[in-house]
């Protein structure tokens, strides 16, 4: 009856195959060894199953053994996960990490920031959705997200809303090699811009700072990308993003003679009412880190 079977025996059960020995694991737990012989024959009878073959100089698992040694450690490391959530939980770290991220983020410096946070909280559990930011807003302000990471523009900048800086991204206007505005030598005019379509995204704080009467809007920023490569118009784009095509010569960088290249500045924001865990925190120390560890703000 399995009602009867506790962690202690499953501890011993485990320490007495890794060891070898009722004598060894007898040592290793700091017991006698007539207990932890006695342990594992009550743990097989709550079992029914014979867990040992005491025939030999040593004890050798069986075949029933050694199926259920996984099971046991699986079992006994569950509970340690167990009680280490609940340790960080009385320490003040969150039972749990919602962050909305804006494709803004270079998803490099977003994916080391995250492997770092794993490894400092390893008990968390973290959910992680992309989204523009008026969705991230309102995952805020419905309390489904703790932390949002994304470019603020003045919709955003109240009272309701706490920030943390976390670094600049260089935006820089782009085009196909294949575009017509990329064959144009030296600085573009914006008599010779207006005829061409701009490829914007839909959030209204980072697309960019000239507008026309030709634009397509876009709701992330790798669509926006892929037509960008096949020609179809020019855009603000994050630097990073383009530099492996700007380095094979699929793109170029263009030179606007009204507009110079654009800095956007990276926040880590949460509702002001309830300001972020350790985790949380910790997340945006990273973040911060990291972003000025890389220099994309191309400076």
């Amino acid at each position: 009856m399995l009602d009867r079977v506790t962690l202690d025996q499953l501890r011993v059960f485990v320490t007495i195959a890794e060891s070898g020995s009722f004598s060894g694991a007898a040592r290793r737990l700091g017991r006698v060894q007539s207990a932890i012989s006695q342990a594992a024959r009550t743990l097989e009878e709550a079992l029914g199953v014979t867990l040992f073959d005491r025939s030999g100089h040593k004890p050798e698992l069986t075949a029933a053994g050694r199926v259920l040694l996984e099971d046991a450690r699986i079992a006994l490391n569950s509970v340690e996960a167990f009680r280490q959530r609940a340790r960080d939980i009385v320490e003040g770290l969150e039972p749990q990490l919602t962050i909305v991220i804006d494709g803004m983020m270079p998803n490099a410096v977003l994916m080391q920031g995250l492997k770092s946070l794993k490894s400092q909280f390893p008990t968390l559990p973290l959910t992680l959705m992309t989204e523009g930011e008026k969705a991230a807003v309102q995952y805020l302000r419905e309390g489904s997200a703790s932390l949002a990471i994304f470019p603020i523009h003045p919709e955003v900048e109240t009272d309701e809303f706490g920030r943390v800086y976390l670094g600049q991204i260089l935006m820089v206007p782009a085009a196909a090699v294949s575009h017509p505005l990329a064959q144009i030598k030296g600085a573009i005019t914006p008599e010779e811009r207006l005829p061409h379509t701009q490829l914007r995204l839909t959030t209204r704080g980072i697309r960019g700072p000239v507008s026309g009467p030709n634009e397509w809007y876009f709701t992330s920023q790798q669509s926006r990308l892929d037509f960008l490569l096949e020609g179809f118009g020019w855009a603000f784009m994050p630097h990073h993003q383009i530099q492996p095509y700007l380095a094979k010569g699929k793109v170029r960088q263009l030179q606007l003679k009204d507009v110079p290249e654009q800095l956007i500045s990276m926040y880590a924001v949460h509702k002001r009412d309830t300001p972020p865990g350790i985790a949380a925190q910790w997340l945006t120390s990273e973040l911060h880190a990291v972003l000025a560890a890389t220099n994309l703000s191309g400076r």
